[in-house]
């Protein structure tokens, strides 16, 4: 799965649960301080959103980071184990 086809993975997400809690564009966009185009594109796929925005928009939608990449293949998941053994490799 390249890059272009993890953002529109996430923003289909990030589509469907704006639509699921009946809210507009115009509305998600004053919430998390961006412009409603900017809503668009990443609904689109069409841009990056940072960690932080993500955040921002998990919060303004009531879901967590995880409901908008733990459908992305595994595979693309690091493992928590993967994460801490270089960490403590180098702490020895």
């Amino acid at each position: 799965m390249d890059e272009q086809a993890i953002l529109r993975a996430i923003g289909r997400r990030l589509r469907q649960r704006r639509r699921l809690l009946s809210l507009t564009q115009r509305e998600l966009a004053a919430v998390c301080s961006v412009s409603f185009q900017q809503v668009h594109k990443y609904e689109a796929g069409l841009c990056n959103i940072s960690v932080a925005k993500l955040v921002v928009l998990a919060r303004a939608l009531e879901t967590s980071v995880s409901y908008f990449v733990d459908h992305l293949e595994p595979e693309l998941r690091i493992p928590t184990d993967a994460m801490v053994q270089p960490l403590q490799a180098k702490a020895a």
